[in-house]
């Protein structure tokens, strides 16, 4: 709703300022002389091999100018979240992951698949997914008193996001089948985690995708490692998605409210 209500007299004023950081780097680099005389070829570096940024980075790149407007647009379009795992302050930007993975022998746990088959998967989905993720793991951290949890290790279809202290996601893009994989490493927190990407997927659809996002839910039976629908789980009680009792799935709100208090309630399941 707050993004609906900025107007922007000149978009390539915007479009300008943002692709001044969204690039390929192998077609539009940059100076990397210049950066080196400003010292900022580290900065440089980081940004364009790990997609962190930090703030002298972006400060430099936008040439100071509207520096914490452009931040909080990219966090509320969810192209950049802040990066809170080491003792400098960064920012993740997910769309310049580069390299990829084929993670056979390190998907563990049980799965739930988001299959966008019946139309399509649409680039920029999966890193979304990630960006808000890694802002969750920072709201949850400061509603937690501190607590600490691994950094993640991310790549362009691939990551590892430990999203409370002992449990661990594994997601995965699979681009041929048109869908985004996720294993639970933690059996007791499937409920919980399921909720959460569920409700990051409908906020990440409804802000910036205009709703136009189609998937239907596949959850793993942990006995017979079939895919089932969510439905039929649900009707199912089948653990550990859901409760055989009578208990409805929290849930978090993710239309008409802003991300901040959005993320707040993530956090709190």
């Amino acid at each position: 709703e707050t993004l609906r209500n900025i107007i922007i007299i000149k978009p390539q004023w915007l479009i300008d300022a943002l692709s001044s950081v969204i690039r390929d780097e192998s077609l539009h680099a940059l100076d990397e002389k210049e950066f080196e005389n400003v010292g900022l070829k580290k900065d440089l570096e980081l940004t364009f091999q790990d997609s962190l940024a930090s703030y002298d980075f972006l400060n430099y790149v936008w040439g100071g100018d509207q520096v914490e407007f452009f931040i909080d647009l990219m966090k509320r379009t969810m192209l950049l979240s802040e990066w809170n795992y080491r003792e400098e302050k960064y920012y993740l930007i997910p769309s310049l992951l580069k390299r990829k993975k084929e993670p056979q022998n390190e998907l563990e746990g049980i799965r739930c698949v988001f299959d966008f088959s019946k139309t399509f998967l649409p680039n920029g989905v999966f890193q979304r997914l990630i960006c808000l993720s890694i802002a969750h793991c920072s709201s949850f951290v400061k509603a937690n008193d501190g607590a600490v949890v691994e950094e993640p290790d991310l790549y362009k279809n691939f990551g590892v996001i430990e999203f409370e202290p002992g449990s661990k996601l594994h997601f995965y893009e699979d681009t041929v089948l048109q869908q985004i994989v996720v294993y639970v490493d933690n059996p007791e927190l499937a409920k919980k985690s399921l909720e959460k990407i569920l409700a990051m997927l409908r906020k990440l659809n409804f802000d910036v995708m205009d709703g136009g996002l189609n998937w239907n839910t596949l959850l793993e039976e942990p006995q017979n490692h079939k895919m089932i629908t969510y439905e039929v789980a649900k009707k199912k009680g089948l653990l550990p998605w859901f409760e055989k009792s009578k208990a409805k799935n929290r849930g978090v709100d993710a239309e008409n409210v802003d991300l901040g208090s959005f993320l707040d309630n993530l956090a709190s399941l």
